[in-house]
Order: structure tokens, then sequence, then C-alpha cells
């Protein structure tokens, strides 16, 4: 049995938003992965990827939390992806 969908249009649209943001400060492109990939987005200069991106928008103050968490999954995927393309 396959795991739930949790993102929704609103959720992918406020992570565009960022991914725009943040891309435009670091002069990089960002290009949305398929979902098998496990992270969000691929960072690109030169159509060259020079990182990837997992993207959360959270609601609620920054500072709010002591720490952010993200799941070991998706570290193992980002080193995964960051080997498979010669990153590292």
């Amino acid at each position: 049995m396959s795991r739930p969908y949790y993102e929704s249009h609103g959720d992918r649209a406020n992570e565009s938003a960022a991914m725009r943001q943040a891309c435009s400060v670091w002069g990089l492109d960002f290009h949305k992965l398929p979902i098998s990939y496990r992270l969000d987005y691929a960072l690109t200069s030169n159509d060259l990827i020079k990182g990837f991106a997992e993207v959360k928008c959270r609601q609620f103050e920054w500072g709010t939390y002591p720490d952010v968490m993200v799941s070991v999954s998706k570290v193992q995927a980002a080193k995964s992806l960051y080997a498979a393309t010669n990153q590292g």
C-alpha cells in the first residue's frame, strides 16, 4: 500500500514562490523533481546541477521552536542524489 500524499495545490504554490524568491537571490534556476526522487527541487546554473532543495512552508513564527525536524529518509535521499550526480 502506498503512503498518503499530503501536499496540496496550495502547498506546491507556496513552495514555488519560496523557490522563486530564494533562487533570485542565489542566481539559480529551480526544477520540480518527480515524487520518486523524495526531494522537491533541483537547483541549477547553466543547466548544471548545483544542489537540491526540500522546501517546508511552515505556519509558525521562526524561533518559536528550538529546532527544525527533517526525516532521516529525506536526508538519505539528499545524500544519494548528491552522490549520484557527482556533487560530492
